[in-house]
């Protein structure tokens, strides 16, 4: 892409503009001024300038920049979560843990990392689904929706509702953070626990970034 400069609104100041990005309205938003604005070549150069992106437009998998979810999918990073419970749909996605911390501390007020729900007799209330597709489209929800791939999203609900129904929840949150929003250049799907019992502080204060599932295929197929 040539210089690593840009003259389109750096992150920091598109986050002010785009404060909440958590509903079909806000998201639509978003995606509309990305297209006036060209944001997604701009984006693309950012990550490759970063080294996120390799020669061959997939996402790096070195450990600068530690691209977590990246590593897991390319098993360069050992993922000791059991894959079976996704039967054949483990081929091309992922079960990821947080780390057990994180789910320790779930209901920690104080603690600012903590996951959004908290974990039953049966394992972690708050997980992420990744794929295994590591072409650089595919990194964060904002170009899956901007490129309108609806075919992936709708299998990506697919596992995630699978997932939900082995581990026998009853009501679950599927969520994605959108670039910039997110803290990690490789998709992860945020899989919920959301019953009552379980659901902690941090789901509320993430709210404004936490963009269902639904909405971005509500807006990928407009």
């Amino acid at each position: 892409m040539g210089s690593c400069t840009s003259s389109i609104t750096p992150e920091i100041d598109v986050r002010e503009i785009f404060r909440i990005i958590n509903d079909i309205d806000t998201f639509r938003s978003f995606i509309d001024y990305t297209k006036k604005m060209k944001y997604m070549k701009h984006v693309y150069t950012t990550l490759k300038c970063n080294n996120v992106i390799g020669g061959d437009d997939t996402l790096t998998t070195c450990i600068k920049p530690f691209n977590v979810f990246a590593m897991y999918a390319s098993g360069k990073l050992p993922n000791n979560v059991d894959q079976t419970i996704l039967g054949t749909y483990a081929n091309d996605w992922m079960i990821c843990h947080n780390k057990p911390e994180c789910d320790t501390n779930w209901s920690n007020v104080n603690d600012k990392v903590a996951s959004m729900c908290g974990p039953d007799e049966n394992g972690p209330g708050h997980v992420f689904i990744t794929t295994k597709n590591l072409h650089w489209k595919y990194f964060n929800i904002l170009p899956i929706v901007y490129y309108k791939d609806v075919t992936f999203l709708l299998k990506l609900k697919e596992v995630a509702m699978h997932y939900t129904k082995q581990r026998g929840w009853r009501k679950a949150g599927f969520y994605f953070h959108c670039y910039p929003h997110n803290t990690v250049n490789s998709l992860h799907l945020h899989v919920c626990n959301e019953d009552e019992r379980y659901v902690g502080h941090r789901h509320e204060e993430l709210k404004y970034k936490n963009l269902s599932l639904d909405a971005a295929i509500k807006v990928a197929s407009e």
